[in-house]
C-alpha cells in the first residue's frame, strides 16, 4: 500500500466512517492526496461530542456494529485506527450539491460554505482496533502499522481487486 495516510477523526464521526453510515468528511482544509487513509479514532470524547448518540441517525448504524453500554459513555474505540478507507474525490461546498437536508450523511458533517467535502469510498473496518496515538491533519502511519493494514487487506476477500478504478460519488 504505497503513501498511506492517516485522518483523526473524534468519536462518533470515526466510527460512523467505518461502519459506512458516513462517507463525507467536511473539512475546513483541502488536500490534494487522492488514495488510501487509515481512520484513526481520537481519545478525546467530550460530552458534547456524546450528545450525538440521542440522535438515532447516529445511534442506531453505531449500535448495529458496536455493544452499546448505556451505563459506559466510552462504547466507541478511542485512541485507535479502526478502518481504512479511500479518499476519492475532493469537493466545495460552495461547487456541489450538497447532501439532503434532514439526511444523516447531512448530520453527520458542517456543510458551511467555504468547507471541504472528503468522499471516501471502499471503506473496510480494521478487524480489531489498532491502538495508535493520533495526530492532526494529514498524517504518516508508521511502517509497522501500515505492515498491519497491508496484512489486513490481503486476508479480505471483499476488497477490491482493483481500487484505483472504482469511482464513487454517494447521492445526495
Amino acid at each position: 500500500m504505497r503513501a498511506l495516510r492517516a485522518l483523526s477523526l473524534h468519536q462518533p464521526w470515526a466510527s460512523l466512517i467505518a461502519v459506512e453510515a458516513k462517507r463525507i468528511e467536511t473539512r475546513s482544509w483541502a488536500t490534494n492526496y487522492r488514495g488510501w487513509v487509515a481512520i484513526h479514532a481520537a481519545t478525546r470524547w467530550t460530552e458534547a461530542e456524546r450528545s450525538f448518540l440521542s440522535d438515532p441517525a447516529f445511534r442506531e448504524p453505531l449500535a448495529a456494529h458496536y455493544q452499546p453500554d448505556d451505563g459506559e459513555a466510552n462504547w466507541l474505540p478511542l485512541g485507535a485506527f479502526i478502518a481504512l478507507a479511500r479518499l476519492a474525490h475532493m469537493h466545495s461546498t460552495n461547487d456541489k450539491p450538497l447532501p439532503a437536508q434532514g439526511s444523516a450523511e447531512r448530520k453527520f458533517g458542517d456543510y458551511s460554505r467555504d468547507r471541504f467535502m472528503w468522499v471516501f469510498d471502499d471503506v473496510v473496518p480494521l478487524d480489531r482496533p489498532l491502538s495508535a496515538r493520533g495526530q492532526q491533519g494529514l498524517w504518516r502511519p508508521t511502517e509497522a502499522e501500515c505492515a498491519v493494514f497491508n496484512e489486513h487487506i490481503a486476508r479480505r476477500s471483499e476488497w477490491p481487486k482493483d481500487p484505483g478504478k472504482i469511482s464513487y460519488w454517494p447521492q445526495l
